[in-house]
Order: structure tokens, then C-alpha cells, then sequence
């Protein structure tokens, strides 16, 4: 009898995940893909933020700088002016009753989340509800021509941001980030500790982003964490 040649490197060092045909790794596929959608949010943290500083008035003769007096035909008529021009005069507007201005904050620095204790008095937001914007089940990963492995499901996300804003001392959560991924690798059953972290770190020198594995078989789950690998316990 002819023995079928490996098809993928995990294949070729002996990772053969017998369970992928079975009844229990769909169900566990199809609990993981509506799980994902309500849970994204609490899988992430905080890393980096982003401090800003007030900078005023936007100089430059491209920018409309005159204040506008607050009568509310005249205020109604420029803040459409600058809605029709923002992408061209950038900044954003500002002002009370005594008139309008043309402003923006202006980037100082990207810090680490670690220092952020050591520099702000005030307390964080919470991380943001988030919505996975794809997930791929059975995501391939490859080595330029060479498929390595497939992900069980590998979910992308747009990274929030967090805005410090130096001179008003407070906080803003930002859109339209960097797009973030997770990856998932999906097991009814953990016969082999070793050979789980040795699957997931091969996979890691190919991949950017957390892995996690997904079990109802929780026995490894402290030790599966304590090597930065993601738990997730299935039901």
C-alpha cells in the first residue's frame, strides 16, 4: 500500500490533525465563528496610544482663517463651506457664540501602553466593541510557494485607536486604524500538550498576530497561557 506524500510542512513533521474531518471539529468551528462576532472585543487590550497636543489655528493661505459672527444663517452657511472643503483645509472647526475658527490638534509621539501610568492621572477608556471584518476558516499559511499549514480560522479586525490629548488631559478613542488578525486553531480533544505549542509556534514564524487555541479539553489551559499562547474554553 502506497503511503500518501505530505502535502504541507505540518504534515511532513507529524502534525496530523485527525480530528479535522470529524462531527466535533465542525461544531466547534461553528461555535467559534458565532462566538467570535460578540467576544472579539475582550480577546484584545490596549498597546499602543497616541498623544496629541492642541495646536490652534490652522495657519496658511489655503485655509479660510476669519471667525465667523454667530448669527444662525451665516454659521449654518460656513460650517457647510468647511464640510464641502475639510479634506482640503484638514483640521477641524471650532468655536462658541464669540465666532468660528479653523483648529487641530497636532501629533506629538506614539507611546507604549506600559508607560502610560507613569505619564496620564486620568483612567483609560475601556476597549471598544469591535466587529470582526472577515473570518476565514481553514486559512492557509505560506511560505512564499510553500503552504506551511492551514488556520483553522483566522479573523481580521480594524485596530481602534487611542488619542491622548495633552492640553485638555483626556482621552478619544480614534477609527479607521491599522487591520489587525487573531488566529484560531480549533481542538475537541488535547492528546499531546508538547505538540499543540510545537503546531502553534511553527505557525507563529509565519504569522503576525495572537494564536489561541479552542478546547472544551481545558487540563493544559494554564500552561498552554503561561507559553502566550490564547485560551479559549469551548462548550
Amino acid at each position: 500500500m502506497t503511503v500518501a506524500r505530505a502535502q504541507t510542512m505540518q504534515q511532513k513533521f507529524g502534525f496530523q490533525d485527525k480530528e479535522l474531518s470529524t462531527p466535533k471539529h465542525d461544531e466547534l468551528m461553528l461555535w467559534l465563528d458565532l462566538w467570535i462576532d460578540n467576544h472579539l472585543s475582550d480577546l484584545l487590550m490596549w498597546r499602543t496610544y497616541q498623544v496629541y497636543r492642541w495646536k490652534g489655528e490652522i495657519p496658511g493661505d489655503a485655509i479660510k482663517k476669519e471667525t465667523v459672527a454667530p448669527s444662525d444663517a451665516h454659521m449654518s452657511s460656513w460650517k457647510e463651506v468647511y464640510s464641502a472643503k475639510r479634506n482640503q483645509w484638514g483640521g477641524r472647526l471650532v468655536g462658541e457664540d464669540g465666532g468660528y475658527q479653523i483648529c487641530d490638534y497636532e501629533y506629538v509621539r506614539k507611546s507604549d501602553w506600559e508607560r502610560v501610568d507613569q505619564e496620564i492621572d486620568i483612567v483609560p477608556p475601556p476597549f471598544p466593541i469591535i466587529k470582526p471584518s472577515l473570518k476565514k476558516w481553514e486559512c492557509p499559511i505560506v511560505d512564499r510557494t510553500y503552504t506551511v499549514g492551514f488556520c483553522d480560522m483566522r479573523v481580521s479586525y480594524t485596530k481602534p485607536t487611542l488619542l491622548y490629548h495633552a492640553d485638555l488631559n483626556r482621552f478619544q478613542i480614534g477609527s479607521g486604524g491599522d487591520e489587525g488578525r487573531l488566529y484560531f486553531e480549533v481542538k475537541p480533544s488535547i492528546p499531546s500538550l508538547g505538540e499543540v505549542i510545537r503546531q502553534v509556534r511553527m505557525y507563529q514564524t509565519y504569522t503576525d498576530g495572537k494564536w489561541f487555541i479552542v478546547s472544551p479539553d481545558a487540563r493544559f489551559k494554564s500552561q498552554i497561557e503561561a507559553q502566550g499562547i490564547g485560551f479559549i474554553e469551548s462548550v
